[in-house]
């Protein structure tokens, strides 16, 4: 499925937060960083409901877990997308 989306990336938009939520869920915190930084860089509009997200637990417990990275709440903060 990873594969899929990546080859589908190269030709059509898929949305940088989908790879962020498959790279989670296989539990590759660094690959979610690096797609969740391409995901700020491309100015992605549904970065704004992250903090929601991670509050509810809508995006599942994988989110929950990797919202502890340190590295991710302050990309997160940086940004502006958490309080």
């Amino acid at each position: 499925m990873l594969n899929q989306l990546l080859e589908m990336r190269k030709q059509q938009n898929v949305n940088a937060l989908n790879v962020v939520r498959v790279y989670l869920g296989l539990g590759e915190i660094d690959k979610a960083l690096e797609w969740l930084e391409r995901a700020v860089e491309e100015r992605n509009g549904l970065l704004a409901f992250m903090e929601r997200e991670i509050e509810v637990g809508s995006m599942g417990a994988y989110l929950q877990k990797a919202s502890t990275d340190t590295r991710i709440i302050e990309l997160l903060r940086r940004e502006g997308l958490l309080s």
